[in-house]
């Protein structure tokens, strides 16, 4: 979008009554919409407003829902810690993985694909996990 595009906030499909647990949801999926859009707190909670949310309740919701999709990101944020650790859990099983297929290949004699593969898929599992 370029700068010189206005943002028009998208409206909630039905009007929103916050006791309602499925129109709660809505407005849950309404508020992470409009942040994936680029809109900011107060101008979401205005939307809210205009639908027929309290004024309060239309600020609450927002400032709530914007902080947990916020811990939620962060929490889901890969730290070096987590890379080292899958990186060595995955060069492990590579080594294994490599010992078994080599293992096999001197004790048959001959060098079997789908085994290599089996390794792949192996360490990459460990890497994933």
């Amino acid at each position: 979008m370029s700068t010189d595009e206005e943002k028009t906030p998208i409206s909630p499909d039905d009007a929103i009554a916050p006791s309602d647990e499925e129109a709660q949801q809505q407005m849950y999926g309404f508020i992470a919409e409009q942040m994936q859009a680029g809109f900011d707190r107060p101008t979401i909670a205005q939307t809210l407003e205009e639908t027929g949310v309290a004024k309060e309740v239309a600020h609450n919701i927002t400032e709530t829902v914007t902080k947990e999709i916020s811990e939620m990101v962060e929490s889901e944020q890969v730290t070096p810690a987590a890379i080292g650790l899958a990186s060595v859990g995955g060069m492990i099983a590579a080594l294994i993985g490599g010992a078994v297929w080599a293992g096999l290949v001197i004790v048959s004699g001959y060098e079997v694909g789908y085994v290599a593969w089996g390794i792949g898929v192996l360490s990459g599992f460990a890497v994933a996990f």
